[in-house]
């Protein structure tokens, strides 16, 4: 014979909010705009330097992988 449990559970509070999809927002007439920033200072090292974030080895270069 199967033993049942009877419980109850209470919660207080509740709020459930809808969450919107990406494309929701777009056909909804969001615009959605880019801004690209490059730092071109020499400031970060020399581009033969493959220890520094001017490296032209685009594997280690931050600025490469970014874009």
């Amino acid at each position: 014979m199967e033993k049942k449990n009877n419980c109850a559970l209470t919660l207080q509070g509740l709020k459930i909010e809808r969450r919107h999809t990406f494309l929701e927002y777009i056909f909804g007439g969001c615009d959605i705009e880019l801004s690209l920033a490059i730092d071109f200072t020499m400031s970060n090292g020399a581009i033969h330097d493959p220890k520094t974030l001017h490296s032209s080895d685009p594997r280690r270069n931050q600025y490469l992988q970014v874009m």
